[in-house]
């Protein structure tokens, strides 16, 4: 009976440890998809709305994701600090739950701010587009993900309940 006991604990463990990687690889997909849908409201608001800076940042994040939201919030108040708008940028990308690859992405927009308008939208559709191919990227391979994820987990439960009857 104790065994049978151990035997379930350590296949919850296996499912759980599943289930944290699929809820992550999720999370950086939705963090992709909302990074980039904010970026191009952005562009929109330069092009079009002429938006002052304070409230293009507040508008970006209204209705997003809680970590994309902390995103743009932290940028405002780095700014209502004092510290510099790159500075500041660079800052809070480092906090996104981003691979490294894309967090640089989304940093060198901080720096594209400090010039005029169409440095801007240029600097913004440059890290749009790379969020984007890193979405279809990892969208594409997310099912492959995830059946790895799922066999790996339980193999690995099933492999330690065996060893330890």
């Amino acid at each position: 009976m104790l065994k049978l006991l151990g035997s379930a604990l350590i296949l919850a463990a296996g499912i759980s440890a599943r289930t944290l990687q699929v809820c992550a690889l999720r999370r950086e997909l939705s963090v992709l998809r909302e990074m980039a849908a904010a970026l191009d409201g952005m562009q929109n608001d330069i092009r079009i709305g002429r938006l002052p800076l304070p409230r293009l940042l507040q508008k970006a994040g209204v209705g997003r994701r809680a970590e994309v939201r902390s995103f743009f919030s932290a940028v405002q108040q780095g700014i209502a600090g004092g510290r510099s708008l790159p500075e500041t940028w660079r800052a809070a990308c480092e906090k996104l739950p981003l691979p490294l690859r894309q967090r640089e992405a989304a940093a060198e927009v901080g720096s594209c701010f400090c010039g005029d308008e169409e440095a801007a939208c240029k600097g913004i559709l440059l890290a749009k587009e790379e969020l984007e191919r890193a979405l279809r990227d990892g969208m594409q391979r997310q099912a492959d993900r995830e059946k790895r994820d799922t066999a790996l987990c339980l193999s690995a439960s099933a492999l330690l309940i065996i060893l330890l009857m």
